[in-house]
Parts: C-alpha cells; sequence; structure tokens
C-alpha cells in the first residue's frame, strides 16, 4: 500500500530517517486511474485484462480471475486517488512531514507500527518522515473498510506482478507484453 526506506532528512543531512512513500500502483502514475482520455482508459482495461490473465495463469478460475481484477483496480483506484501529481512530488516541502514514532501511532493507529517496524528489523526509529500523508491515510482507509477477501487479493497481486519474470515462462510473457509492449510501446 505503501513504501518505506532509509534516507537522508531533507532539512538536516547529517541524519538519515525512516521515510514513507506512496506507492501500491501497478500502472506508476496516478493519472492512468484517474484521467478519462481515450488512452488512459484504454491503458486500463488492458492493465485490467492482464491482472485477469495472470490470476488464471496462478490458478485460478476465470469467474475468480475476473474478479480479483475488480478488486485490484478498486484498491489501485482508490490509492491513486490519495497519491500526489507529479508536480507534488517535486515539491520537497509537500513532502516532508516529520512526526515521533508516537506521532505516527496516534495519527495512523490502524497499522501496528511496532510490529511493522521489527518485522523490517527496524529498532530504536525515534522520528519518521511521511512523504504524503493522504496516502498514508488512504492505506489505512482502505485497511479498516475493505473485506480481507479483497485485500488478500490485492497483496496476493503485488506478488505475482513483482515475481512474474521469474515465476513460468508463460507469466513472464504476459508481464512483458503488459509492461514493454502496452506501457512502453
Amino acid at each position: 500500500y505503501f513504501g518505506v526506506y532509509i534516507g537522508a532528512d531533507d532539512m538536516n543531512s547529517s541524519m538519515n530517517l525512516l521515510q514513507t512513500y506512496q506507492g501500491g500502483l501497478g500502472l506508476g502514475d496516478r493519472d492512468y486511474y484517474l484521467k478519462e482520455d481515450d488512452h488512459s482508459r484504454e491503458i486500463r482495461t488492458k492493465y485490467q485484462q492482464y491482472i485477469a490473465k495472470m490470476f488464471m495463469l496462478a490458478g485460478y478460475t476465470d469467474k475468480e480471475a475476473e474478479q480479483a481484477a475488480t478488486d485490484v483496480m478498486a484498491i489501485e483506484t482508490r490509492l491513486a486517488q490519495a497519491a500526489y501529481e507529479k508536480v507534488k512530488l517535486r515539491d520537497p516541502h509537500a513532502n516532508y512531514h516529520k512526526m515521533t514514532l508516537e506521532e505516527l501511532k496516534k495519527n495512523y493507529p490502524t497499522f501496528d507500527w511496532d510490529a511493522y517496524l521489527s518485522a523490517l528489523g527496524l529498532k530504536d526509529v525515534e522520528e519518521i518522515i511521511i512523504g504524503q500523508p493522504a496516502s498514508l491515510k488512504a492505506a489505512a482507509e482502505i485497511l479498516d473498510t475493505l473485506p480481507i477477501e479483497q485485500q488478500s487479493l490485492y497483496l496476493q497481486w503485488k506478488l505475482i506482478d513483482a515475481a512474474a519474470s521469474t515465476l513460468n515462462d508463460a507469466m513472464a510473457e504476459q508481464n512483458f507484453d503488459f509492461y514493454s509492449r502496452t506501457m512502453s510501446g
């Protein structure tokens, strides 16, 4: 739903801090999900077909794969609606929201931050920079409101898509076809 990394504090480059960044979009750019021009609608349609094909190749029935593709698109669209556009992503002040770990827990209580950070092997985190608060809020709302079955399909999709080039030849070909032919030309 979002990414985390350790990087230099933009306001104090002598320090490295844990930071979050908007994420979760298979199409990469929010505009593909939100624009209503012919090209964007075509990309969304082909992406949803790609998702369904990949779920079928992973062993789902046609009906299950179609539903999974619908659920994945719904979640990714919600994340896209909260995501910053390109211009705002280039504004360092708009992407700098430093807070203590306690403030993070208070502002985003949906997440078990202690367990999450521990699973990442991060100890003694005192401060964190939230790059795009609206995206983190949208992720929390998704976790709070959507049935676990839909979220499970979304997370399965992220795994399938990320590993597609190494799973089998059919999946690798579908992945290449969508990202290298459809998206990149």
